[in-house]
């Protein structure tokens, strides 16, 4: 850039559609390139107008140089500030600014000019299209207006040895009012966001723009203060600075408002309507050229201009069919709200991080030998250290690669950012290019032996919200999901089912054109069979110069001056995850005490310990917190999980025997007094019917049979409890519901013997109990009769199908929102499937009325009253405790490992508050620890402790 005037294009999009257009102005005294290059790095191309432009924003970043010398040694000829901005007018038009999107980044005066030029654009038709084009205005220490404007224009011309342009600042100062108040006006209205940053530290004793004078005074924008002075703020040392990345999330936000939801009406996404937009412009031009060609081709007689003519219209055509591909993709709202989802989902766990990897650029090794691509001899090339500003989307890209990739790295070592990084720059590919594939980041912790398209479905239904299983269907059908899948270690013993799986996946009819697996690189390498990728990057440890330069970076040199002597030390810190605990907990004078620690190979252990005692700092009973953190681990580690599910706590977590004895004695006790008054109910109609009060008197109790019907109850409700109780111990909640057609049929068509037998009791006692029950004797017809309906349909086998049938499959993992979601399901199901089973059982009893002879129906008839409350409540309690089992079992387990200082009463409140200290992460249902070292490191606590 040597000429340095004029509009300078310092990057350009590559896709002819960018999504929008930068332009830095810079003020007085500066220029189109070293006004925004960090100090001491003046002719080199790494500054931020390229960052921005390499960043996956689809974005033309330009520069608009003026001749503005600050001092008049240097230049007297600077052209008066206010007449720049009709030149800048004029560049802008020049080349073709006003069609996209367009976001101002100033400096200084250049902030004004940029006003005057927005001001003057209005009553000039011919630029009505930059005006309304424009989106946002950056600030950086732009002197607006406020009572110290004055002085502060003497400051400057102190400062500059003044010049023309400062002079003319000085004669225009009402000038200045009028346009800050034009600007404060016409803001919103225009559609213009603000965004102000202001310097805090002088320069030559002088601060150069107060507080005051940066703010435009527009409601709802706060200025920020930046620890700079006024010609450092605009000079960015990093893509980490705040500067950097505040202009940025701003500029984001500018294309997206620009292409936002009109949520208020419930309309069609402006965004989709602005994409087709954007592609129907060239899609007209490129009909109109075909039309063209193929009049001149057919009017010429030239071969060789025919033939010419032939390549142009074929041309034409392929690229009026690549622009209804994205067309038709765009008119896909399912996609676009995906895609919505998935960028928030990413935004919120880079929010939620633990730690900040992506603060360093990681080292990369290409290391081709750990997949398998039968293609060429990639897998037969050596290992290959990249070069250390190689970001991991640019291996992504590359022609060997052809994004089918794995990324390998020790714990710690910053494998889930390096995906959420990828992830990121795949998001905005997508949104700028409808026929790129939505990237969907998944992890594998949840695949349970399933056929990876299925998984894929049901996973990304449940962590994206508002798109159905039939949308990703299609999209994964016509290759427009793009699957990133974090965490194959954490499968454990099935990560080899999960390569197999995955290797079938590529080979099958859903197969993407992209994948990305991630994985420790220790566990991948214990796999017997590669993944069938085209390429594998592992992610190196930290560089102690990287340290060094990081701390220096973030002004913690007295963390750095104590742990570099420390060898034990510098290990940890070259893994980000501890990198970061190292920062976030210590000081100087109390790391000092880490380095004197003894023992060296435990030393992580001190510092986890230090890390849970910062988090736990202002928590009441933090011991016994960090306890039953350390128990929740050790379950999690003895089942090879990292999700835990409340409702999935399970009777094994019990620790002695004596603990599942007490846990089954109060299952049955609560079964049974819960059973006790309706099965009391149920025999005292039993008696209404068949008089058994006089059977009782004679065998069992002489005096008081009613006395004795009651002990029978309680005896039998006690039994029923206990048998309850020893069935299985373990907790199935009914989670879902369904109609149970098919499993009628079966218990139908195939009932076992013994129901059998009991189906031809209860029928042959329903025929005799107009009796006495010594002395029924019934037709051998009735007899015949009843035994083959007994043996052929027998009550007890319909109950079966009944009670089993209508409980559905185990809630699906995209179902569970919120905690403990499956017991409160249960407890639900159990209401409807007591309320179904007492209705379908006193249809059952009014049917066996009707068979005991009873050939008209009374409703005052005492008979048909008990006749419909035995089936009824019967109903009401096997429906009932089927699903409420799991809900009596749940509640029982809790109470029982409460007791025993394993778990808080409750435990929801400690899981929630866990995940705002950043120790527990929730996705919908499910709890994880932020990281698999920490809870490696809990599970073993008492060991460490």
């Amino acid at each position: 850039m040597s000429d340095l005037t004029g509009l300078i294009k310092i990057s350009s999009h590559q896709d002819s559609f960018a999504s929008g257009d930068v332009v830095f102005v810079h003020g007085l005294g500066g220029d189109a390139s070293s006004t925004w290059h960090p100090k001491g790095k003046r002719n080199d191309d790494n500054f931020w107008p390229v960052w921005l432009g390499k960043d996956q924003l689809g974005l033309n970043i330009w520069s608009f140089g003026y001749d503005a010398q600050a001092t008049n040694w240097k230049s007297n000829s600077s052209m008066p500030l206010f007449d720049q901005a009709s030149n800048l007018l004029d560049w802008l038009d020049i080349h073709d600014i006003g069609k996209h999107p367009l976001v101002f980044i100033t400096h200084s005066m250049g902030g004004l000019l940029v006003k005057k030029m927005l001001s003057s654009a209005k009553n000039l038709e011919k630029y009505k299209g930059i005006l309304e084009q424009t989106k946002g205005i950056v600030f950086l220490a732009t002197p607006h207006t406020g009572s110290h404007l004055a002085n502060l224009i003497d400051n400057i011309g102190v400062l500059a040895r003044t010049t023309v342009s400062v002079e003319e600042l000085k004669a225009h100062h009402p000038q200045l009012r009028e346009l800050n108040e034009w600007y404060r006006q016409n803001a919103r209205s225009l559609g213009i966001a603000t965004k102000v940053y202001y310097e805090t530290l002088p320069v030559q004793g002088i601060l150069v723009v107060d507080p005051d004078s940066a703010n435009p005074g527009i409601e709802g924008v706060n200025p920020v203060a930046m620890p700079d002075d006024h010609i450092s703020i605009c000079k960015p040392e990093s893509q980490n600075s705040q500067v950097y990345l505040g202009v940025k999330k701003f500029i984001e936000e500018c294309l997206k408002n620009s292409v936002g939801l009109d949520n208020s009406n419930g309309t069609r996404e402006k965004k989709n309507r602005s994409i087709l937009e954007i592609l129907e412009k060239p899609k007209g031009y490129w009909q109109d050229k075909l039309a063209s060609l193929e009049q001149e081709y057919h009017s010429t007689t030239s071969a060789s201009s025919k033939f010419e003519l032939k390549k142009q219209i074929q041309e034409c055509r392929t690229e009026l069919i690549r622009i209804e591909e994205k067309l038709t993709l765009a008119r896909n709202p399912a996609r676009y709200k995906l895609l919505k989802s998935v960028k928030s989902e990413v935004e919120r766990l880079l929010d939620q991080r633990l730690y900040q990897e992506t603060l360093i650029n990681l080292k990369k090794e290409s290391r081709p030998k750990k997949v398998r691509r039968p293609r060429d001899d990639y897998h037969y090339q050596q290992n290959e250290l990249l070069p250390s500003e190689t970001r991991i989307i640019e291996f992504f890209d590359k022609k060997a690669v052809s994004g089918k990739l794995l990324i390998l790295g020790e714990a710690g070592s910053g494998k889930t950012v390096t995906l959420l990084e990828l992830t990121k720059s795949l998001i905005s590919r997508a949104e700028q290019d409808p026929s790129e594939p939505i990237p969907v980041m998944l992890s594998l912790s949840s695949w349970k032996n399933q056929k990876i398209e299925e998984w894929l479905v049901a996973e990304s239904c449940y962590l994206y919200h508002g798109v159905s299983e039939i949308d990703v269907r299609k999209l994964l059908e016509k290759h427009q999901l793009l699957p990133l899948l974090d965490n194959l270690d954490e499968l454990n013993k099935n990560k080899f089912k999960c390569v197999e799986a995955i290797n079938n996946f590529l080979t099958s009819n859903y197969k993407s054109n992209y994948l990305v697996v991630c994985s420790r690189l220790t566990e991948y390498e214990r796999c017997f069979t590669p993944l069938q990728l085209n390429g594998c990057v592992c992610l190196k440890p930290l560089h102690e110069n990287q340290i060094q330069d990081y701390f220096e970076s973030i002004k913690r040199v007295d963390i750095w001056q104590s742990i570099q002597v420390d060898e034990q030390l510098i290990k940890l810190a070259k893994h980000p995850f501890f990198l970061h605990i190292l920062i976030e907990i210590y000081t100087k004078s109390s790391i000092e005490k880490l380095t004197k620690i003894k023992e060296k190979e435990n030393q992580h252990c001190y510092l986890f310990n230090d890390y849970l005692d910062s988090a736990l700092k202002g928590v009441s009973s933090p011991d016994k917190k960090k306890h039953w953190l350390s128990w929740l681990a050790q379950r999690l580690e003895e089942n090879q999980e990292v999700d835990f599910l409340l409702e999935k706590i399970q009777f094994d977590w019990l620790q002695t025997q004596t603990q599942k004895k007490l846990y089954k004695i109060i299952v049955a006790l609560i079964v049974g007094t819960v059973s006790m008054p309706i099965l009391i109910i149920v025999f005292t109609n039993i008696n209404n019917i068949v008089d058994i009060d006089n059977f009782i008197a004679s065998n069992v109790f002489d005096k008081n049979p009613k006395f004795s019907l009651a002990v029978i109850s309680i005896i039998i409700s006690l039994i029923f409890g206990s048998v309850i109780s020893l069935i299985s111990p373990k907790i199935n909640p009914v989670e879902t519901l369904k109609f149970p057609d098919q499993e009628l049929i079966k218990a139908l068509k195939f009932p076992s013997l013994k129901e059998r037998f009991v189906g031809v009791l209860i029928n042959n006692i329903k025929i005799h109990n107009n009796e006495t029950i010594n002395s029924a004797i019934a037709s051998l017809i009735d007899i015949s009769l009843m035994t083959v309906i007994g043996m052929l349909a027998p009550i007890t086998a319909i109950f079966r199908g009944l009670i089993r049938g209508l409980k559905g499959p185990e809630l699906n993992i995209k179902r569970r929102d919120f905690p403990n979601q499956g017991i409160y399901k249960s407890l639900l199901n159990a209401v409807i499937y007591a309320a179904t089973c007492a209705l379908l059982s006193s249809l059952v009893g009014l049917v066996y009325f009707w068979i005991d002879g009873q050939q008209s129906i009374n409703p005052n008839d005492i008979n048909l009253i008990s006749y419909l409350l035995i089936w009824g409540l019967l109903g009401l309690l096997a429906g009932g405790l089927y699903p409420g089992r799991a809900v009596i079992q749940h509640i029982t387990l809790r109470l029982i490992l409460s007791w025993n200082n394993y778990i808080p009463c409750n435990y929801v409140k400690f899981l929630e508050e866990f995940t705002e200290k950043k120790l527990l992460e929730r996705i919908g249902g499910r709890y994880r620890f932020i990281h698999r070292l920490l809870q490696e490191y809990l599970a073993n606590f008492a060991k460490y402790g």
